[in-house]
Parts: structure tokens; sequence; C-alpha cells
């Protein structure tokens, strides 16, 4: 799961290919174009870049963001209902969490993911391996929001049967073992 912290500046995302289902959440899809799925969770950031998912080759987006048909632009995606404050949907057509990542690892239980290997999730105020975004990010939402609900979230993804793997450098989510990329490749 390719998040967008820092770390992946410079990432070379060929060496995930055939290693297993790959996720590009935002801006990611530019590192693996080829992603099994993209995901975004916001409107603000399909009106900024839908003119560029085309460029996204894989099988599925999907994002939690109500956009009426008419401003889809042609572009083709399915849209899930949001439960922000649950640690955990177990309905199939939604999503828990604040943030796209918790989102992301909730989308991948409910499509029978085993384990989950997440890079680029520094998770604190660090900014982003592009400078893409147009907006600054919340500083206080990592600590007020996204950590604490990844907290409650990971013992029920574990009890779910998803074991989730952190392989970023410098991550302050340590709630999922930590272990490196050439760990995991092996």
């Amino acid at each position: 799961m390719l998040g967008g912290g820092p770390s992946l500046k410079g990432f070379d995302a060929e060496r995930l290919r055939g290693k297993g289902r790959v996720v590009a959440i935002n801006d990611a899809f530019l590192l693996a174009p080829w992603a099994d799925l993209l995901y975004w969770g916001d409107k603000e950031w399909f009106d900024w870049n839908h003119a560029d998912l085309g460029q996204h080759t894989g099988p599925l987006k999907v994002t939690r963001a109500t956009i009426p048909p008419k401003e889809r632009h042609g572009v083709e995606f399915h849209s899930m209902l949001h439960l922000r404050r649950e640690a955990l949907s177990y309905d199939a057509s939604m999503l828990a969490g604040p943030d796209s990542g918790s989102n992301v690892l909730n989308l991948m239980m409910h499509l029978g993911a085993a384990t989950v290997v997440l890079l680029g999730f520094e998770m604190w105020p660090c900014g982003h391996w592009h400078d893409r975004h147009r907006r600054p990010s919340d500083r206080t939402a990592y600590g007020s929001r996204y950590l604490p609900h990844h907290m409650r979230m990971a013992p029920r993804l574990l009890q779910a049967g998803v074991r989730v793997l952190n392989a970023t450098p410098d991550s302050a989510l340590d709630c999922y073992p930590k272990v490196t990329l050439d760990e995991v490749l092996r």
C-alpha cells in the first residue's frame, strides 16, 4: 500500500510489480500507474486530478467521496459509504476511519487480504514525497485523529485475519509491526 509520505521520494515502485497486489493512495498512482487499485478519499483531490487519472491503468479505482455523475468527467470508479468514527466496518459497502490509509486498510479487509504492507506512512506532519498538494495538510490531524484511529483499528484488523506490516522508516505508526521492505520482498 503506497501512501504519500516523504520516504517514497525517488522510490522505485517497479520493485513491487509481481510481488502481490499494489494499492496507490492519492498521488501514489504516479509512482505505480499500473497499481491494482487507486484510492482517494476527497472530492477535492478528484477535482484537481481527474484529468490525470487516465494514467492509472490498473483495474480498480475506489473512493469514499460523493461525486455526482455529471462531475465524474468520464472517470469510472466505485464509490463507497464512509463511517468516519467507527474503528472498522464489517459491512462491505462501507469504509471506516478519518484518513485514506485507514479507509484502504478497511477495504483490504473487505477484499480478503491476509497481509498488507504500508509504505510511505510516516503519519506525522513531515510533508509528502511530491509537491502536488494544493492545500496544506492539517498538521494536528495525525496526533489527534489518525494515529488514535489506527490504534483502535489495529487489533480489530488482526481479529479479522488481516496482518498489517509497516515498512515505513521513521513512522509514528507503531501499532503495526515494523519491517523493512527487503524483509517483505524476500
